[in-house]
């Protein structure tokens, strides 16, 4: 049939998962992996998933409920210096958008705080020690 029309194949029209490896086959291997850490950060703090130095956290368990620690006391950013566990599970709870905003800035904190640890440890020489002590930690749920 003649009126039949045929849409262009473009990139911009896949899913963003689809848009995501068309940019890792179009990009170096660094920065995609900078590209997943920062998306993947504010894509899971957005629901609720924590980065922590012993594993991560889902805010949203019932057992934060009456937390009063901070998300991680070996963290310096201000969502942990100013507020509690349990304020921040209230405040998903409760559909607050100052959740996301904290959780998203822990999450790239602690990335950054990531990164500068293992900068140093390479330049140290001792990134193989690093990488063995925390990779499984990271890993973890707490």
């Amino acid at each position: 049939n003649a009126n039949i029309k045929v849409k262009a194949f473009s990139y911009a029209s896949l899913r963003p998962y689809g848009r995501v490896r068309a940019y890792a086959h179009r990009t170096a291997g660094r920065e995609y992996g900078r590209y997943q850490r920062n998306h993947a950060g504010k894509r899971n703090a957005r629901h609720g998933k924590l980065y922590t130095w012993k594993g991560t956290i889902n805010i949203k368990n019932e057992k934060y409920k009456l937390d009063e620690r901070p998300i991680d006391p070996n963290c310096g950013c201000p969502a942990c210096r100013s507020f509690s566990r349990a304020y921040l599970r209230h405040l998903f709870v409760a559909g607050e958008m100052l959740a996301m905003r904290l959780a998203v800035l822990h999450n790239l904190w602690f990335y950054n705080e990531l990164t500068a640890r293992i900068r140093q440890a390479l330049d140290q020489g001792c990134f193989q020690a690093f990488r063995h002590m925390y990779s499984q930690k990271l890993d973890g749920r707490i």
